[in-house]
């Protein structure tokens, strides 16, 4: 279930226990529910809903000192805005350069690094206060393409994924990748490898990187190049599961394929057709939940098999409650409409959906407060006229009578309870 903790602090009782939703049986986020079946939930006044100063693209949330970023653009201008994700207040609004659009945290030092891929930069933030520390410069990143940020907390370093050609070897224009610090965000060192989606195993120190040939295997803390594997399409997100020893790399074309890797050696194992571009990973069950713009698929992590299948549309972001066992699955139809699914990931039930007054653009999990935010662009809602009912003749005299009104709804972030 899933519902706005405002909602539940008027009413007086635990937001994550209102029986009236347990076992509800919606049937997708792209449908309307009908009645008395996991009935949406509406609202944007209360505490719960924080109007940002523009559009949200981006969200990262520290579990351990309660905070939750977004970046937020408006008119030409960016920001970093830091919430306390515990009160749902407003601590601090940073300004950042031209166009930030990725998150990274560094919960064991305490830094948000913020990605702008226009002007080539890594802005370094304090967690606590949201203080700019220092901005870096980069290589040229990928100016498209999924998540260009890996943190290896362990190995204390940052990487940041570069274009083509972004450095010289020799005569030949050469992919490098840049490696910062995780604690002073200085650069340390340019490596000549990788440039597309990046994710990090901290267990063995290990970065996967993509490019448009294929992954390749980083030892984060020698910065040597442990193996390559070619692949026939590029790359468009890339996930690795530590429990399961995999990488698993989705496909930037129609087909939506994913390919399934052995972490230790980079040997394919398996290629799934039709998969999903956009993915999500719980860890903790060895389950990769990927969709597509018609279904979600529920994945082993350990042998590719397909576990469950459900027909969803519209999929904007993913993300997972592995403590929970819930999935978020942030959706639109392309008209403001936007909602939130809270889906069990043993059963596959959708347990509750949420009107989001808007189009969702990112939703991310804080699994040890139980929330999941959601970042929600604004739109205009028109209503139509009380007066639509008079004769035609007699609303084209008086044209004020026929127009209907339009009430704006603001750009935000949307704070819930979550469980399944």
């Amino acid at each position: 279930m899933i519902e706005d903790q405002t909602d539940a602090a008027r009413r007086g009782e635990d937001a994550t226990e209102p029986t009236e939703r347990r076992g509800c049986r919606a049937r997708g986020a792209h449908r309307p529910a009908p009645p008395g079946d996991c009935p949406p939930l509406t609202g944007h006044d209360g505490p719960r809903f924080i109007v940002t100063p523009g559009t949200p693209s981006a969200l990262a949330v520290d579990a351990r000192d309660d905070r939750v970023f977004a970046v937020i653009s408006a008119q030409g201008h960016s920001y970093l805005v830091v919430l306390d994700g515990a009160r749902g207040t407003l601590l601090r609004t940073t300004p950042l350069g031209s166009a930030p659009r990725d998150l990274a945290v560094a919960v064991a030092t305490r830094r948000v690094f913020v990605a702008d891929r226009v002007d080539n930069t890594v802005s370094v933030l304090d967690a606590r206060t949201g203080v700019l520390l220092r901005t870096v410069a980069v290589n040229p990143m990928p100016l498209y393409g999924a998540q260009p940020l890996a943190l290896d907390a362990a190995a204390g370093r940052l990487f940041v994924a570069a274009s083509g050609g972004s450095t010289m070897v020799g005569r030949d224009p050469v992919r490098a990748l840049s490696v910062l610090d995780a604690r002073a965000g200085a650069l340390v060192r340019v490596v000549a490898a990788g440039g597309g989606a990046m994710a990090a195993d901290e267990r063995r120190d290990r970065i996967f990187a993509a490019d448009e040939g294929g992954v390749a295997a980083l030892d984060a803390r020698r910065l040597t190049v442990r193996w390559r594997t070619a692949l026939p399409v590029a790359p468009y997100h890339v996930v690795v599961a530590p429990r399961a020893g995999r990488v698993i790399v989705s496909a930037a074309d129609v087909m939506a394929r994913v390919d399934l890797l052995a972490a230790s050696s980079g040997k394919l194992l398996r290629t799934i057709p039709h998969a999903g571009q956009i993915m999500a990973l719980d860890d903790q069950q060895g389950r990769i939940i990927a969709a597509t713009d018609t279904r979600l698929r529920v994945l082993d992590a350990r042998s590719g098999r397909l576990i469950r299948s459900l027909p969803i549309t519209g999929v904007v972001a993913v993300a997972v409650d592995g403590r929970r066992g819930c999935v978020f699955v942030a959706t639109t139809n392309g008209r403001g409409n936007g909602r939130l699914s809270a889906i069990d990931e043993r059963t596959g039930r959708i347990r509750a959906v949420i009107d989001l007054g808007g189009d969702p653009t990112d939703v991310a999990v804080d699994g040890r407060g139980g929330r999941v935010v959601v970042a929600v662009i604004g739109r205009s809602v028109s209503h139509p006229s009380p007066w639509a009912w008079l004769p035609q003749p007699l609303l084209h005299r008086l044209p004020f009578l026929a127009a209907p009104s339009t009430r704006s709804v603001p750009s935000g972030l949307r704070l819930l309870n979550a469980a399944c």
